[in-house]
């Protein structure tokens, strides 16, 4: 957009936004997300995301193939977290969506996409 606006008045231009990954997530979960702590475990260590996550409220964890799903709920269960509703969602848009809720052990003994997301 920064590029066009080089170039065309902003009044000329529409933006259509598409919905993030996150609000897809916690819509397909029947869950309202305004309050949700949004972690990403991308470029960046896991036990910093599972150390702001562990006691959280709520939150969506954003995974990657160095820390996969799996690896979350691993490092949650070792921190002596306790979650009431934990999903994954993956491909969140596409033909082949998959949304699923388990529990924090499943979480850890399973396999996902590692481009899903966490909550």
């Amino acid at each position: 957009m920064r590029a066009l606006l080089r170039g065309i008045d902003r009044h000329l231009l529409q933006v259509v936004p598409a919905p993030s990954a996150v609000s897809l997530a916690f819509a397909r979960l029947g869950i309202p997300w305004d309050d949700a702590l949004v972690v990403s475990a991308h470029g960046r260590a896991l036990a910093d995301a599972v150390g702001v996550v562990r006691t959280a409220r709520k939150a969506a964890v954003l995974t990657s193939p160095d820390s996969p799903p799996h690896a979350l709920g691993s490092a949650l269960l070792e921190a002596g977290a306790a979650m009431d509703l934990v999903a994954v969602c993956s491909r969140l848009g596409s033909s082949d969506e998959q949304v699923v809720e388990l529990s924090l052990a499943d979480l850890a003994a399973g396999s996902f996409d590692p481009l899903s997301w966490s909550s």
